[in-house]
């Protein structure tokens, strides 16, 4: 997940999308920690900042 997370700020801070589509094709664990999810929302928070519309499933 910090590469998708890296991948993502990298778009939001050179404005290559728009829309960013992101499948979680993840384990439960990876979301339980705090650290984790702070990390994730700050990544999301930039990247809607940057008026890039990311979309999760």
């Amino acid at each position: 997940m910090p590469e998708m997370m890296r991948t993502l700020d990298h778009l939001s801070r050179h404005h290559l999308a728009d829309v960013v589509s992101m499948s979680f094709g993840s384990l439960v664990e990876n979301f339980n920690s705090p650290r984790n999810q702070r990390s994730y929302g700050r990544s999301l928070d930039r990247a809607r900042a940057a008026g890039m519309t990311p979309v999760a499933s």
